[in-house]
């Protein structure tokens, strides 16, 4: 069901503008990961099965606005080489937290492990969402900024 809802919304999200639809993702990724926690503590089946379908959806645009925006902005040369580093990261930042949640599992009860991992999943989401916000303000403060012409050409380039 994630798959295919993570597939559907990279499908619909390539209308929009590649990095506002990674910033919705996030930040729906964000919240629906807290409502899964919500669901999961409810013990609804049809509630988890909605929430994962979601955080599907939300994890598609998220991935596929930020796979987008990446390759929108980096020179054809350095394409290969950022896209190994990204698809590096990526994948890391899915294989580390399955480890450290299997390790945790053994130790705690999996239902003990799973709402401190979603949380702070979507910490790092809702944190990430903040950051490219507030470091967009900067840069479109700083081009404004009267002898901020070498700035312009950096962030162009």
């Amino acid at each position: 069901m994630l798959v295919v809802t993570a597939a559907a919304a990279q499908i619909l999200g390539c209308r929009y503008p590649a990095r506002t639809v990674a910033l919705v993702g996030d930040a729906a990724l964000g919240v629906l990961m807290i409502a899964g926690v919500g669901a999961f503590v409810a013990g609804h089946a049809v509630l988890i099965v909605v929430s994962v379908a979601l955080q599907g959806g939300a994890y598609g645009l998220a991935f596929g606005g930020s796979l987008r925006y990446l390759t929108s902005q980096v020179h054809s040369d350095h394409r290969g080489a950022v896209m190994s580093a990204f698809y590096l990261i990526t994948y890391s930042a899915l294989v580390v937290p399955t480890i450290l949640v299997g390790i945790g599992a053994t130790v705690w009860t999996p239902t003990a492990v799973f709402p401190v991992f979603a949380v702070l999943a979507a910490l790092l989401c809702l944190t990430a969402v903040a950051v490219e916000l507030r470091q967009s303000r900067v840069i479109a403060a700083d081009l404004g900024a009267p002898g901020s012409e070498s700035r312009r050409s950096l962030t162009r380039s």
